[in-house]
């Protein structure tokens, strides 16, 4: 690895954002060369200051409404027989379906014959 790649890369070093292959790279690099290993130190020095001595500032009250205010609203909430399951339907209509098909072989009907038909002449 080559200083220019490296400085490039000692942010993302510190930050733990580099894949592991990329940041071993960067670690053998850094063992050789003390320039890169200087900058490495100083971006660590400064990361650490940063948190220990940084003001830490809220935002005024009106920012926030503003900001609430650009976000997307959530979705308004859904009619409870909405939010069944289509699928039941289908057991519905099958229900539906197989009472049908039960009245209609199980009812008698005139068209068919009866054992009077068998037995003499059938009526009309």
């Amino acid at each position: 690895m080559e200083c220019m790649e490296s400085r490039d890369l000692l942010a993302a070093l510190a930050d733990g954002e580099l894949d592991a292959a990329t940041a071993a790279r960067l670690r053998v690099h850094l063992a050789s060369c003390p320039a890169c290993a200087a900058a490495h130190a100083g971006l660590l020095r400064l990361r650490a200051s940063m948190r220990t001595q940084a003001r830490r500032h809220r935002a005024p009250p009106h920012l926030r409404q503003q900001i609430l205010a650009a976000l997307p609203r959530p979705p308004q909430p859904r009619r409870a027989w909405a939010a069944l399951p289509w699928s039941w339907i289908n057991f519905g209509a099958a229900g539906a379906f197989a009472a049908a098909f039960a009245v209609s072989t199980t009812a008698p009907s005139p068209r068919w014959p009866t054992a009077t038909c068998v037995t003499g002449p059938c009526p009309t």
